[in-house]
């Protein structure tokens, strides 16, 4: 997107400090980035956090791989079956979570 229109902003000092420490919060070191993104309503994941949120629910889905194994290997009785629709809802959910996290917007 071609961007050639300059918009213009006055601070006081105290107003500029509070800006940049936000900016700091977020790890953004562009202004124009920062007040486009607090302007539009986007939403921010700092590359930190996303990789944190993808590493969890990656050993999260691990974790109910190795339940719903064990789960499979011993198919007698019903908590099993309910075990196993259980886990297969859970495992929809943290993929539906994790395709969003891993295709949101990083701003850095």
């Amino acid at each position: 997107m071609n961007k050639n229109l300059v918009k213009r902003l006055r601070l006081s000092e105290a107003e500029a400090e509070i800006i940049n420490s936000k900016m700091q919060e977020m790890a953004i070191t562009n202004f124009s980035e920062y007040a486009l993104l607090k302007m539009t309503d986007k939403r921010f994941y700092s590359k930190t956090i996303k990789r944190e949120y993808v590493y969890n629910l990656q050993k999260i889905g691990n974790n109910l791989n190795q339940i719903a194994k064990e789960l499979n290997r011993n198919k007698d009785g019903v908590l099993n079956k309910i075990a196993l629709a259980t886990i297969a809802e859970t495992q929809e959910v943290i993929n539906k979570i994790f395709a969003e996290v891993s295709t949101a917007r990083e701003h850095e």
